[in-house]
């Protein structure tokens, strides 16, 4: 979606298999869960969804159907990154 080579703020985290269910789903399973400032069109989120699943079917061979992805939205006022600073309003 465009977002800079060094905007990379992440959390991974790796459960066991009945610690991570999604419906009637089995096997491998990914949930990606995203917050992100309200910048990107449908259409942009539409592509990151096909190319996420893309990938993970790929490597490490992880079936579309089994991936949920989730994006929450936020404002610029609603990031502090660093200083108890508003990360996009005060320099």
């Amino acid at each position: 979606m465009g977002f800079p080579a060094v905007d990379r703020y992440q959390l991974i985290r790796e459960y066991p298999p009945h610690a991570l269910q999604l419906h009637t789903r089995s096997g491998d399973r990914v949930m990606l869960s995203l917050i992100m400032r309200s910048r990107k069109t449908d259409a942009q989120k539409k592509a990151f969804y096909a190319k996420c699943t893309e990938n993970l079917k790929k490597h490490p061979g992880i079936d579309a159907y089994n991936v949920m992805i989730t994006i929450a939205e936020n404002n610029d006022i609603d990031w502090s990154s660093a200083d108890g600073r508003a990360s996009f309003f005060e320099a």
